[in-house]
């Protein structure tokens, strides 16, 4: 799988790409949303979005809406899995209905990537 890692923190950038390469997909690093905007721009057959919530410059929110309602499809339909240190339900509850597919809680862990990927993984 393409793969965008969206992290304005560069050290848990670097840990979700070297899990991922260790399961064999391809990673393009983020330092925020509009970065994110960027690598789509330029990658048509991007994947899956790993985002952060809290970035500066457009923060996780605000990038995925505008992926759901400003890109065609299918770049518009891909799969957003929101980034957060924040409890599930917490997230659950304020982003609910806004257009993440799912959440991964940091810390993240080989196991919670490779679990998370199984849906998302077509091949």
């Amino acid at each position: 799988m393409k793969i965008i890692i969206a992290d304005d923190y560069s050290i848990n950038r670097l840990l979700v790409t070297e899990i991922l390469m260790e399961l064999g997909h391809e990673c393009f690093e983020a330092e925020n949303g509009q970065q994110v905007l960027n690598v789509l721009e330029i990658n048509k057959d991007i994947d899956l979005v790993l985002m952060d919530i809290e970035m500066p410059v457009m923060n996780g929110v605000e990038a995925m809406l505008y992926i759901r309602e400003h890109l065609v499809y299918p770049q518009n339909s891909i799969p957003i899995i929101a980034l957060t240190a924040h409890s599930f339900i917490a997230l659950n509850e304020e982003f609910s209905g806004d257009g993440f597919n799912r959440t991964l809680v940091k810390p993240y862990s080989i196991d919670k990537i490779a679990e998370l990927l199984k849906t998302y993984n077509n091949s």
